[in-house]
């Protein structure tokens, strides 16, 4: 891909610099509901079960909605945004959880924007702190679990792929202890995950899996109060992508919801760590938190990172090799490297390829990509490491602008993270 001249900060001759709008707040539902949450709001969450034909949004999409009607998120990518927050205040104004079906053969098909032939089923809860806090939790662990909870107090319980604890099968908590995974005795939310999102300045690190194993009842609930059968329906359900409502005996319910339980998987948020806050890195930054990632951009550099260049994109000003150690890049977890400068992206970059990233890219000529690597060899990274990395980076788009640059970047990462995810290999 041509590079126009990119080098540090610069521009490519001609072009003036990138000035990307910081984004201020989250696309995120999950994120957008721990906010509203945090500030007392109340919160419904859709969430797509299942579709047919035609349909932007696949199975476990989300829309969050609060009490005063805004949401965040997606469950048709815009088809039947509004029928869905019109019952999400129903839900909210005390009404029990709903589920919703759209298609074609509706009369008002038109009225919700389902005309392309598409199906959709939606199922409308109200949330609670705790249920929206333990996925995050888990999200950020890059550790798929479920979301078991109870449809009519939203009270539940997370699970991963082990059986139900023994040593709590039978230990029910007493009225007035501290519940499960909140309070004390437990291990909390780390604090940029109770902050809203708009203003946390740092990601952090993933939350430790052990805080993420813990999950989080609501309140009465331990693992003694889900039935042995809907436990076990979860545990089948890890690693899935789509949500399902099942009754006490673990079967899957179509429609009916009276005394059903919600099995809601939660696959890892995947991570976008960039070093080197150039302008490739604002405009990449901006999209792709749009695109559904966390991001984290590391320099050196402090004036680099600035709030007017970056708004309110987690920032991490260090030696990049040691900061991205400490953010443990995992297998839901890009890093991309940006700063053209070896000083700062070779200890990075032996970070990043000793670790279980699902992609590593670097900018630079061929010419770069090769001197980069024999350094890097000099420095013991071994022959298999080296070929991890993407360089020339991005898809070759024939991109010259730093945010054409950023779209090739981008693009190149979500087909990785999408690969990974469907095991068709790279």
């Amino acid at each position: 891909m041509g590079l126009g001249g990119v080098v540090g900060g610069g521009s490519p001759a001609g072009y003036a610099p990138v000035v990307s709008r910081p984004p201020t707040e989250t696309h995120d539902a999950l994120d957008a509901a721990a906010g509203w949450l945090e500030a007392g709001e109340p919160v419904a969450l859709a969430t797509v079960l299942e579709t047919w034909g035609s349909s932007p949004c696949p199975p476990g999409s989300r829309l969050a909605v609060n009490g005063r009607g805004r949401f965040a998120g997606s469950v048709s990518g815009g088809c039947v945004e509004a029928a869905v927050v019109r019952a999400a205040g129903e839900v909210l104004r005390g009404g029990a959880a709903r589920s919703l079906r759209f298609g074609v053969a509706d009369a008002d098909a038109w009225d919700v924007g389902l005309p392309c032939g598409g199906e959709v089923s939606v199922l409308v809860t109200r949330e609670t702190r705790d249920g929206i806090d333990a996925r995050r939790r888990a999200r950020r662990a890059e550790r798929r679990a479920v979301w078991c909870a109870r449809l009519d107090t939203g009270a539940g319980w997370l699970v991963g792929d082990e059986p139900m604890p023994a040593d709590r099968a039978g230990a029910r908590r007493r009225p007035g202890s501290p519940r499960a995974g909140a309070g004390r005795g437990s291990t909390p939310a780390p604090p940029d995950e109770r902050a809203p999102p708009s203003r946390r300045s740092d990601e952090g690190a993933p939350a430790s899996r052990d805080a993420a194993r813990e999950g989080a009842g609501g309140p009465g609930l331990a693992p003694a109060d889900v039935p042995r059968a809907v436990w076990d329906a979860a545990r089948r359900t890890v690693g899935s992508e789509a949500p399902r409502v099942v009754d006490a005996e673990g079967r899957v319910r179509e429609g009916e919801l009276a005394g059903g339980w919600l099995l809601d998987p939660v696959r890892p948020r995947p991570r976008l760590l960039i070093v080197g806050a150039v302008h490739v890195a604002q405009a990449l930054s901006s999209m792709a938190i749009t695109a559904g990632f966390a991001v984290t951009v590391i320099d050196p550099r402090a004036r680099f990172l600035s709030e007017a260049r970056f708004g309110a994109v987690a920032r991490r000003v260090g030696a990049p090799g040691e900061v991205l150690a400490s953010l443990a890049p995992g297998r839901a977890t890009a890093v991309v490297v940006l700063s053209h400068d070896a000083k700062i992206d070779d200890p990075a970059l032996r970070v990043a390829l000793a670790s279980d990233a699902l992609y590593v890219g670097a900018l630079g000529s061929r010419r770069t990509q090769a001197a980069r690597r024999e350094r890097l060899a000099r420095a013991g990274v071994s022959a298999d490491r080296l070929a991890r990395i993407h360089g020339p980076i991005g898809l070759d788009l024939g991109a010259r602008t730093p945010a054409q640059i950023a779209v090739a970047i981008l693009a190149e990462v979500v087909d990785a993270l999408n690969r990974a995810r469907t095991g068709s290999g790279s």
